[in-house]
């Protein structure tokens, strides 16, 4: 014989309990979550921390890479204007081409002091005052 269903007579609701499989095995499951959250926490963090590591060697050495260009850029600028200094360009076309001056063909060229720089100008003002003493 059936026994009709009736509403329950508890005034709280009392929920279906989990499978006794899944209460057995929840404690090490919460644990086995809980290390795997601690682990990918720990793993981001040190990710961090090497990433940050790897910048700065990098910014270093890119800086230490500067520092070698610049001062190659000098060495270069000091050998340029010693190789580029009239008595060595005229003993090269004397030498290689058979070049001679001409000392009839002498030209002087001025330049305005507005186009010359404060360098330049302080040089000029300098050197008038030696030639005119």
């Amino acid at each position: 014989m059936a026994h009709p269903a009736h509403p329950q007579d508890f005034p709280f609701f009392r929920p279906r309990h989990l499978p006794r499989v899944l209460r057995r095995h929840a404690p090490v499951l919460k644990i086995c979550i809980a290390l795997l959250l601690f682990g990918l926490v720990a793993t981001s963090v040190v990710w961090r921390r090497l990433s940050y590591n790897r910048l700065v060697w990098d910014t270093g050495r890119n800086r230490a890479k500067i520092d070698l260009l610049n001062t190659e850029i000098l060495h270069l600028n000091g050998q340029i204007e010693l190789e580029s200094s009239y008595p060595r360009v005229t003993k090269w076309a004397e030498n290689t081409r058979h070049w001679e001056a001409i000392s009839s063909r002498t030209h002087t060229f001025t330049i305005p002091q507005a186009s010359l720089s404060e360098t330049a100008r302080a040089k000029a003002n300098v050197l008038q005052m030696v030639h005119d003493e």
